[in-house]
């Protein structure tokens, strides 16, 4: 299965990120102006971001779903929130 992947402006970017990781929305290309980019990702990807290219060219990372939520769950533990 896949979903639609789409940019989407600095203002737009939280609440489409939100609707990502809960599966009801595209996932989200995080960055402005690429032209190239798939109209489609796996399903499970929520985010797709791009490296630097710092030691290279650039590379897209994608992200799922779950790997993001798992993340913040453990980033809010180690801070000691919720």
């Amino acid at each position: 299965m896949t979903r639609q992947l789409r940019q989407y402006s600095d203002a737009e970017l939280p609440l489409a990120l939100r609707a990502a990781l809960s599966g009801s929305g595209p996932a989200v290309f995080a960055g402005q102006g690429a032209t190239d980019l798939p109209t489609t990702v796996p399903a499970r990807v929520a985010l797709v971001v791009q490296s630097s290219g710092s030691t290279s060219s650039p590379k897209r990372i994608a992200l799922s779903a779950d790997a993001l939520l798992a993340n913040a769950a453990a980033s809010a533990s180690a801070l000691g929130g919720q």
